[in-house]
């Protein structure tokens, strides 16, 4: 869910929040690669 809303987040251009999320995600799950990904994609931004 974390990830969803991360995604939101960096959709609508809020990376800050973006980050915040995808982090939450991989603390509670730190396999999902989706989560990492993500993150890693928004901070090369």
């Amino acid at each position: 869910m974390n990830n969803d809303l991360g995604s939101k987040c960096k959709q609508l251009g809020d990376l800050k929040t973006a980050i915040a999320y995808y982090q939450q995600s991989i603390l509670m799950n730190p396999n999902l690669a989706e989560a990492h990904n993500n993150l890693e994609q928004v901070i090369k931004r």
